[in-house]
């Protein structure tokens, strides 16, 4: 097969690098199809007789022309779609394809390479583990960093990851046990690859920080992929090493190899459980940070961040190599770990002040009260505020702005905060125009009774509210009316979505959504406002707006809500119920439980980021004219 790579005409060999021998000068001796029809006898032939001597070689970074020539003649059965025609002994193969997992990467075999290490996992389990811990135990046990096992370790399905962990595991054990020796140590101190094949029955590291440093690498990529897939037993090896990273010399650089693997890994979920380890230990802040500073690393863990999360992933970076110690480069232009720190810091900010969201506005104001005289902080902030407001932007059409121009009442609504003010608005109009029939609000129950003096009969009318599900029910009418169908906002469609009786406490008493109405802004997302409603013979109205709004605030994904309380005046409260009418004496007046609510909100805002708007609807009721409540 090797000799098929010759020139037939120059006898010179082909440095074309394909392992597809369809590709190779030789084979143009041959038509095409005398090639096929030679070459597939030939593979089939090879497959069922000859193996890889794994066991030889793997391991060591040693060459073995049997083992790619077994690769070259799975290749081509895989390519031609012969391969599921033979009875493979997988077995036999198993070196020959893992030590190609570099050609992963290459173009037109990549695939085909990843659909053999996949067959492998399947129909050679066993050999497939036996084979990586040779591949791990020899290059380990030689100092090195076994040939590339990231590509294998990516290429490998879930269902293989197990093999992956259990050699983490034992190469924890092997670092833990391992003492470096600081004394000179010759050129040839280091095992030799025919040595190191004589001990792959375990991992023992030599040792050397050379060795340390691979091996640490290694025990990186074995659990990397393990992670992304939620693995238990990595998420615990990892965990642990974080643990007791504090505990000694040997554990540190273990811990900080588990934060760099944990965070290149899922960053969203890792950073949580990394950020206290971080004030915890300087020295692991440190290290961790010069160790995840290389930029595929470190663009990796910032893009999966949230606003408040890049925010603080700035301070720390700062926190370990503060903006003031930043050096020019070297005239040799070599990157120092500090520098990469740094570089990587601002990577952080710039990311954070193009989000173009109010949160990263925010977060940038943290960061810049943090360091109140770095200019390139202030403009930073600068620059967040205006593709804060550049994203917020709503061009109008033609129609839009005649029809805003023309009613005075119309409005134009581009955020959440706008879609409240707009509804607190239209909940004071409810309030000027509610006297006029507030009594629907309130039941009435005529009570007869004897008058003893006259002998004859007389009727009371006893007064009581209506329950919260009529209130909602109202108020929901009572938007729906005077935004949805009068078409207030002009350049949004308004949905009212008033919740079922059956769903309280479960939803918001009334969902207000509001959508673009133009083809061309179809792109911006849906703003939603929840209303909760609360009568004032509640027990939970002082709480409500902290307990109850806020977490439809996090189901419904918005950050901003109404709250709103139905005040009925217990001076036309007529009927006899004493616990709601207990309750509601606990409330004082409106406009004080008006203060405590909205210092509420200033806290909710202080404390979260969130926005709640609190009003009070208070539901009067008018007295018949001319007629008293009691009649004969």
């Amino acid at each position: 097969m090797h000799d098929l790579r010759a020139d037939p005409l120059t006898g010179r060999p082909d440095v074309s690098d394909t392992y597809d021998v369809r590709r190779h000068a030789g084979a143009s001796l041959w038509s095409e199809d005398e090639f096929d029809h030679a070459f597939h006898l030939a593979a089939r032939h090879y497959l069922l007789t000859e193996n890889d001597d794994r066991d030889t070689w793997l391991g060591a970074r040693l060459t073995n022309r049997k083992a790619e020539a077994g690769y070259a003649a799975l290749l081509f059965l895989r390519n031609t779609g012969r391969l599921d025609d033979l009875d493979v002994p997988w077995s036999a193969w198993v070196g020959a394809v893992i030590d190609k997992a570099h050609r992963l990467g290459v173009a037109k075999e990549g695939t085909a390479c990843r659909k053999l290490l996949s067959q492998m996992a399947v129909r050679a389990p066993t050999q497939l583990g036996d084979a990586l811990q040779q591949l791990v135990r020899r290059a380990c046990n030689d100092g090195q960093q076994p040939w590339a096992l990231s590509h294998l370790a990516s290429a490998l399905p879930p269902a293989a990851h197990h093999l992956l962990v259990t050699l983490a595991e034992e190469l924890h054990t092997a670092l833990s046990r391992q003492a470096i020796d600081t004394t000179p140590q010759s050129s040839d101190a280091s095992p030799s690859p025919s040595s190191a094949m004589d001990q792959a029955d375990r991992i023992t590291l030599p040792p050397t920080q050379q060795a340390r440093d691979a091996a640490l690498r290694t025990w990186q990529d074995l659990l990397r992929h393990p992670l992304i897939a939620g693995d238990a037993r990595a998420v615990q090896l990892v965990t642990q090493a974080l643990d007791t990273v504090q505990d000694s010399e040997t554990s540190h650089p273990v811990g900080v190899a588990a934060g760099g693997v944990l965070l290149s890994s899922d960053a969203a979920t890792a950073w949580p459980i990394i950020r206290p380890k971080l004030t915890e230990s300087p020295q692991f802040a440190q290290d961790l940070a010069q160790a995840c500073a290389n930029r595929i690393t470190s663009d990796s863990i910032i893009e999966t961040l949230s606003d408040t999360e890049l925010a603080q992933v700035y301070l720390w970076l700062a926190d370990t190599c503060p903006p003031d110690t930043e050096a020019d480069l070297t005239a040799d232009f070599y990157v120092t770990g500090d520098q990469a720190v740094h570089e990587w810091r601002k990577r952080t900010l710039t990311l954070l002040s193009r989000r173009g969201t109010t949160e990263s506005v925010r977060s940038v104001r943290k960061i810049v009260d943090r360091f109140p005289e770095d200019r390139t902080l202030r403009a930073a902030l600068i620059n967040a505020r205006r593709q804060a407001q550049a994203a917020a932007a709503m061009l109008l059409t033609h129609d839009q702005v005649t029809t805003l121009l023309a009613d005075p009442h119309r409005r134009v609504v581009r955020t959440a905060v706008e879609l409240a003010e707009v509804l607190i608005d239209t909940i004071a109009d409810i309030q000027r125009d509610l006297h006029t029939h507030s009594n629907l609000l309130w039941d009435c129950e005529r009570v007869s009774e004897l008058d003893e003096t006259t002998g004859k009969s007389k009727q009371h009318r006893l007064w009581r509210p209506k329950r919260e599900g009529a209130l909602s029910a109202y108020i929901a009418h009572e938007l729906l009316l005077r935004l949805q169908l009068r078409g207030i906002i002009v350049n949004r469609e308004v949905m009212i979505r008033p919740t079922d009786e059956g769903d309280s406490g479960e939803r918001p008493d009334i969902l207000v959504e509001a959508t673009a109405t133009s083809s061309w802004l179809e792109s911006i997302e849906t703003i939603s406002v929840p209303i909760e409603i609360k009568g004032n013979w509640h027990e939970a109205v002082p709480t409500a707006q902290q307990d109850q709004l806020m977490r439809y605030l996090a189901a419904k994904n918005t950050d901003v809500g109404i709250y709103l309380v139905g005040w009925y005046d217990l001076e036309h409260w007529t009927s006899d119920d004493p616990n709601p009418k207990r309750a509601a004496t606990r409330l004082n007046s409106p406009e004080q439980l008006t203060e405590i609510l909205e210092e509420q909100a200033k806290q909710i805002r202080e404390g979260t980021g969130k926005r709640t708007f609190p009003a009070i609807l208070t539901i009067p009721r008018a007295t018949p004219s001319g007629r008293s409540e009691l009649s004969g």
